[in-house]
């Protein structure tokens, strides 16, 4: 019940549009699902733009602009590496490939691959700690889809990490 109200309000809110001007609420979005000719996680997490800026400039010690950072795509790619992570029996980290990011308005959609075979499906467990470092009040949703069945997580500062299924 909590999942279906959280997300109900965060898609009002993304709903009314994202807007470039400071906004009052700090939330991504992320589409997990399960290639099974690949056998990988795909993975979309959108994010808006001024806020993912503010963070990578905030690591780096020096403003970074997405369109404009030469090294901005190993920036985002180890920034996921130690902020999002599926990991196996809650011990071994799953290595991730960063395939890219693309602007869509003022937001950024972030993508990720994850190698993970049938019968690890089970044993997975997702960490999203993406953007806690930067705002208190940051909420991930993230939407699941496997075998036709979706469910919807919600990854707050006390509570980053969930079993998968």
């Amino acid at each position: 019940m909590k999942f279906r109200l959280y997300t109900l309000i965060v898609l009002a809110l993304l709903g009314i549009g994202l807007r470039a001007e400071a906004h009052p609420y700090h939330v991504s979005i992320a589409e997990v699902s399960y290639n099974p000719k690949s056998q990988a996680l795909e993975i979309a997490i959108k994010v808006f733009t001024d806020d993912l800026e503010k963070t990578l400039s905030d690591a780096a010690k020096k403003p970074v602009t997405l369109q404009q950072s030469p090294d901005v795509k190993s920036q985002l790619a180890a920034y996921l590496k130690k902020t999002f992570q599926v990991e196996i029996n809650a011990k071994q980290v799953l290595p991730q490939k960063f395939l890219g990011f693309e602007t869509e308005d003022d937001a950024q959609w972030l993508y990720l691959e994850i190698p993970v075979k049938p019968e690890q499906l089970k044993q997975l467990t997702l960490r999203n700690k993406v953007l806690f470092e930067t705002f208190e009040d940051q909420m991930n949703l993230m939407n699941v889809t496997m075998n036709g069945q979706k469910k919807t997580l919600l990854f707050k500062h006390n509570d980053f990490v969930h079993a998968l299924l």
